[in-house]
């Protein structure tokens, strides 16, 4: 069973601050170690619908942001989780976070993309100074 043990607060695109509650769970990605992490409402338990957000580690310092998905659910939509989820996975990871990249050559993964909703998270998170991106790499890296 899952334990939504862990607290969080997000403020969503109307400045309202919204609790949810998140369960952590590590599992492996082609042999590369995964945080998956499982966020619900704080007054609605529903744990077969929730908000996935996972990590999958490149190296013992780094990690990628490889789902952030609410599911069209209204409960997470526009409710800023996907930004805070990456502040707390880098805090609770203690890994630096990236974005994935859509240039083949700077893909740690197969099966890594970066779609255009995911990419409006990183330039807001940017906008207020929280990341950094490279033309390059087409990355954006979390800014603590």
């Amino acid at each position: 069973m899952f334990d939504f043990k862990n607290d969080i607060i997000c403020t969503d695109r109307n400045g309202v601050a919204n609790n949810f509650k998140y369960h952590l769970k590590e599992s492996k990605e082609n042999e590369n170690k995964k945080w998956v992490f499982m966020i619900i409402p704080e007054n609605n338990i529903n744990i077969y619908d929730w908000f996935e957000f996972a990590v999958t580690e490149i190296d013992n310092e780094n990690g990628k942001v490889t789902i952030m998905s609410h599911k069209n659910n209204p409960e997470y939509v526009a409710k800023g989780i996907p930004e805070k989820m990456i502040e707390e996975s880098s805090i609770v990871l203690n890994k630096s976070i990236h974005s994935s990249s859509n240039i083949a050559e700077f893909k740690s993964f197969e099966t890594e993309w970066r779609s255009d909703s995911a990419t409006k998270v990183w330039r807001r998170l940017q906008d207020q100074n929280n990341a950094d991106y490279s033309e390059a790499s087409d990355t954006y890296t979390f800014v603590n």
